[in-house]
């Protein structure tokens, strides 16, 4: 699992969220969910959230509301992985599309998914790298 070392309350409420369900664990394992990149010594198949959009703005005097876009995916390597991918980008897409979310210190008032994100690159040895999942935007307060 994910340190929560440098993670917000929302990154650490969202690993916990991943770990905790059955259908994302049965196909990846906790122990596989990293931010931002599969590190040197990672496995795959791999569970990857990076925050790649901000939004902040004044809603009222006392809370700030905020926009944050991550993208959750799925990443794998070999010839049979795209069915792995397909189905670990569905069971997030379950957990996460219209979900809910509880951060400490935050309130999630909406999380949808915005963009299917899907692509094949190819590692130095031509074996393929699937990738599987979405965008998902956070509309959040903070009191």
């Amino acid at each position: 699992m994910v340190s929560d070392v440098g993670l917000n309350a929302v990154e650490i409420a969202l690993v916990a969220k991943l770990a905790a369900d059955g259908g994302v664990t049965a196909l990846v394992p906790a122990t596989n969910h990293y931010n931002s990149m599969v590190p040197p010594d990672g496995s795959f198949p791999a569970i990857i959230f990076q925050l790649v959009g901000h939004d902040r703005r004044a809603e009222a005097m006392d809370s700030d509301a905020e926009s944050l876009l991550y993208n959750i995916k799925c990443i794998t390597k070999g010839e049979a992985s795209p069915n792995t991918v397909g189905a670990t980008a569905d069971a997030i897409d379950t957990l996460f599309e219209k979900g809910t979310l509880a951060p400490t210190g935050w309130s999630i008032y909406a999380i949808r998914r915005e963009r299917r994100i899907r692509y094949v690159e190819y590692d130095d040895e031509k074996n393929p790298i699937w990738h599987d999942g979405a965008q998902y935007r956070l509309w959040t307060v903070k009191p």
